[in-house]
């Protein structure tokens, strides 16, 4: 292992990113067990911090501050001292000196949080997908084409955005954290320019012994310690059919990431001779393998953000009722240009009174014998549709 300067190691916050079922609370446990770092459980504050800088379910959501004279980078600089001041005071209070944060879905929030933190240090956590999604499974209730649709989405962009963040990034995956845990953790240390420390090999000791919750998010087990078995434990879990869909969706991702679907347990180190670290790869190393690997897969293009995770515009949600109805009335009016259309002077008719005037007409008709076991079939077969419609 070579040795940077201090200079290109990031000296911010701490944010941990990945799928769920990644390994992001174990990593969080282990690191927050350090003297000098502390990390909540999730917070989930980017989604708070996206719904501040953009008023949800409002066409001029994004400009609001600008009515109070403020410029974007003013009202990042509030942001900025508030949040930092919250985990501040959350990092003091369990004696430590820098806070760090760990929410799964922060992978569709990363330019957020280094518009706010630009000296931030973010991790990305990978796991091979079929123990991933095993997690998910076994943990969450997913279906496995959920869990595959989960992993791909967020391992994608994952990837693709820690390739763009040069030395604000690293890749750490979870199964050189499980196998490999001293030699890991000692260079994510190195990386964020902290000292070893022992505690973190005894991270399930020290967080027992402080009398936090005994199971934490994602239904871990804060005082179990790390269980080198768990890399191999899908392999029971999933069966064939599975394991063939599996390599169908995620072959050439797997790849680039130095897993094998036919050979689960072998894990291809992806760090070539003379990198930074031999269990990571910083941002300009991903980079470099991005490109390398261009045949196998393409990161060019962005997976699709979860609605959850989005600026909520109302076009992106519902036909908005009022003045900014039609596209183009919403386009002007965050131009800030006329927005008073004809069309939307006149409210489109809608036919959903009528038929629900002779819905009610063909229920009164009926025999009352009838009539409440038929009710009761129409929501039952309601209820279905939308739970089918949700999946």
């Amino acid at each position: 292992m070579t040795t940077e300067e201090p200079s290109t190691r990031p000296s911010g916050p701490i944010f941990i990113v990945g799928a769920m079922g990644s390994g992001t609370t174990l990593l969080r446990l282990i690191l927050d067990s350090h003297e000098h770092i502390a990390i909540p459980q999730e917070t989930g504050i980017m989604r708070t911090v996206n719904a501040q800088r953009w008023t949800p379910f409002w066409v001029f959501g994004g400009r609001w501050y600008t009515r109070l004279g403020m410029t974007e980078e003013d009202l990042l600089d509030e942001l900025r001292r508030f949040y930092g001041r919250i985990f501040d005071r959350y990092a003091r209070s369990q004696g430590k000196r820098r806070w760090g944060e760990k929410t799964p879905w922060h992978v569709w929030h990363i330019d957020g949080i280094l518009s706010l933190w630009p000296d931030a240090a973010v991790i990305g956590m990978t796991r091979h997908p079929g123990g991933n999604v095993s997690s998910l499974m076994t943990r969450f209730g997913y279906k496995l084409s959920q869990g595959i649709r989960h992993w791909t989405r967020y391992t994608h962009e994952l990837v693709r955005k820690g390739s763009e963040l040069g030395d604000n990034f690293v890749l750490c995956r979870y199964e050189d954290l499980v196998l490999h845990p001293d030699e890991t953790v000692r260079e994510l240390l190195d990386w964020l320019g902290e000292p070893w420390s022992d505690a973190v090999r005894r991270h399930h000791d020290v967080q027992a012994a402080r009398g936090n919750p005994t199971v934490v998010e994602g239904r871990t087990r804060a005082d179990d310690p790390i269980d080198a078995s768990r890399v191999a434990k899908w392999v029971d879990r999933i069966d064939e059919r599975g394991r063939r869909k599996l390599e169908e969706r995620t072959a050439a991702l797997s790849s680039f990431l130095g897993y094998s679907i036919a050979a689960p347990t072998e894990i291809t180190p992806i760090v070539e001779e003379g990198g930074r670290f031999t269990r990571m790869l910083t941002g300009p190393e991903l980079a470099k393998r991005r490109v390398t690997m261009r045949d196998v897969i393409d990161f060019d293009d962005r997976q699709p953000v979860p609605l959850a995770d989005r600026r909520l515009r109302p076009s992106e949600i519902a036909p908005h009722p009022g003045p900014y109805r039609t596209p183009g009335a919403m386009a002007r009016a965050r131009a800030g240009g006329p927005h008073i259309s004809a069309a939307s002077r006149a409210p489109a008719r809608s036919r959903k009174p009528r038929v629900s005037r002779h819905r009610r007409m063909a229920r009164r008709a009926l025999p009352a014998a009838v009539r409440a076991p038929l009710i009761a079939i129409l929501r039952g077969l309601r209820r279905l549709g939308r739970r089918m419609a949700g999946r």
